[in-house]
């Protein structure tokens, strides 16, 4: 895909760019930590992690990524895409 018909794709939807690299990480990763998300982002520079903590709310308030307890840590949440998630990404 063009990097313009990307951008187009997600300024349609109101997704900023930091998500959009959050929406990629979580479609290479399969299922992530919400910490690994954070963590790797952060450590490449991408954003702080206020704001890709603002962008995984946003991500999942808009149904692109759902957030569910490990089954093994209680304590630990995981990423995964929706279907919505994985269209985004496909289309």
């Amino acid at each position: 895909m063009s990097p313009l018909s990307w951008h187009k794709r997600r300024h349609a939807v109101g997704m900023s760019s930091v998500a959009e690299v959050i929406l990629d990480l979580i479609f290479d990763e399969g299922q992530i930590a919400v910490t690994d998300v954070m963590r790797e982002c952060h450590h490449v520079g991408i954003a702080s992690t206020a704001t890709i903590h603002t962008e995984l709310v946003w991500l999942r308030e808009h149904h692109y990524v759902k957030v569910s307890t490990n089954a093994q840590d209680a304590r630990r949440k995981d990423c995964s895409l929706t279907a919505k998630g994985v269209k985004h990404l496909n289309v």
